[in-house]
């Protein structure tokens, strides 16, 4: 833009400069040339302005997709592995059926949503924390990334939200009794501006024993006060 100005006659310098000072003489028609940039100028700083403004918001709402993204791969994984378990011990129950009487027809029973334990045998859960965190060891791991293994590896889908809320009381329930009975996994906050939450594995027994005092806590049936989900099979 600079070299097209500086080949303009003088006397359309002239009349650009009248435009700004009117007062100095007599006002001249632009040169349709120099009326043309400026059009486009402005025309290309407004759609400038309007992609700076448009910026925030569109990456919010990437973010917020991503969010919705990563939830919805969470949850079909865990639904996946909900079917995996559920396949795997129907045609368990269904061979057994068979071996006590082959006349019977396994799906006579019908189709019955009943509750049972959560996490399979007593003592599924502590052991599966107890792993969980020595494989993550040294580095920390926030609850919300534990209660989504558990999900994934216990295949618990959540019909209703506070059913997730149970959940992540459940388990940090059980990690707080570890924690009171054994040094094994403590809270991890080094700094007060670190965020709470975190929990680490620090290695001061061996598995062996560490696989014991998870049968020794569920066999005695150890569960916090007033917990709202003391029948979840820790």
């Amino acid at each position: 833009m600079t070299s097209l100005l500086s080949t303009q006659p003088h006397s359309a310098l002239t009349g650009a400069s009248a435009l700004t000072r009117p007062d100095t003489g007599p006002r001249t028609r632009t040169p349709s040339a120099i009326k043309w940039l400026l059009v486009e100028r402005a025309a290309l700083a407004g759609a400038q302005q309007t992609a700076i403004a448009a910026i925030p918001r569109l990456k919010q709402q990437v973010e917020i997709a991503r969010a919705s993204l990563a939830l919805a791969e969470h949850e079909l994984s865990v639904a996946e592995r909900a079917l995996e378990i559920s396949a795997h011990n129907l045609q368990a129950l269904d061979s057994t059926l068979a071996q006590v009487n082959s006349c019977v027809d396994p799906r006579a029973g019908g189709i019955v949503k009943a509750w049972k334990g959560r996490y399979g045998e007593r003592g599924a859960l502590t052991e599966y924390l107890l792993e969980l965190l020595s494989k993550s060891a040294p580095a920390p791991m926030a609850l919300a990334d534990i209660v989504d293994q558990v999900e994934l590896h216990f295949g618990i889908h959540h019909a209703v939200p506070e059913s997730r809320k149970k959940l992540r009381y459940s388990i940090r329930t059980c990690l707080r009794q570890l924690h009171a009975k054994t040094t094994t996994v403590q809270p991890y906050r080094p700094t007060q501006t670190h965020p709470a939450g975190h929990w680490v594995y620090r290695q001061t027994t061996s598995i062996s024993e560490l696989q014991k005092l998870a049968a020794t806590l569920e066999s005695k049936g150890d569960h916090a006060p007033n917990s709202p989900d003391q029948n979840s099979g820790h």
